[in-house]
């Protein structure tokens, strides 16, 4: 389960933590706001690119960082010593994800930690579908995977 969220220095957001309870968690506000940049924010932490690289960093910044926490589940214990992550999870019940990115020579370069040890991009990627699930109106495809559905009769 998410547990928190930090943005700082995201797009247009300065900086914004959210502490996320069990159940229902709801944004509102109006067109603009940024409801759908938070959800952008977790997807590149992850290594999507629902914000473009260009437009990552707040005008006028030359860093931003994205962090998560999440409860450290059965799954993501067993995924973490299979891809030899072990290490960073000893003694643990959390997992903190962070995305730190900064402008070198007019380059946007980004670096992915998993409790403050580097990783690669690839390993976020695949780690992110075991945290997150990303449904819009017109993700059905879900809900027909195999991967997604359990059922136990």
């Amino acid at each position: 389960m998410l547990k928190r969220l930090k943005l700082q220095n995201v797009a247009l957001i300065e900086i914004i933590e959210i502490n996320f309870e069990k159940g229902l968690n709801v944004f509102t506000g109006e067109s603009g706001s940024g409801k759908s940049l938070i959800l952008d924010s977790l997807n590149s932490l992850f290594g999507g690119t629902n914000i473009p690289l260009n437009h990552l960093i707040r005008p006028g910044k030359t860093e931003c960082f994205i962090q998560a926490r999440f409860d450290l589940t059965p799954c993501v214990r067993n995924w973490l010593e299979n891809n030899n992550f072990s290490s960073s999870i000893k003694n643990a019940d959390e997992l903190n994800i962070e995305r730190r990115s900064v402008i070198k020579n007019s380059k946007i370069i980004s670096k992915f930690y998993l409790n403050q040890i580097s990783l690669k991009r690839k390993y976020l990627e695949s780690l992110g579908t075991l945290l997150l699930d990303f449904a819009g109106q017109s993700d059905t495809f879900l809900f027909s995977s195999k991967d997604y559905l359990y059922v136990n009769y």
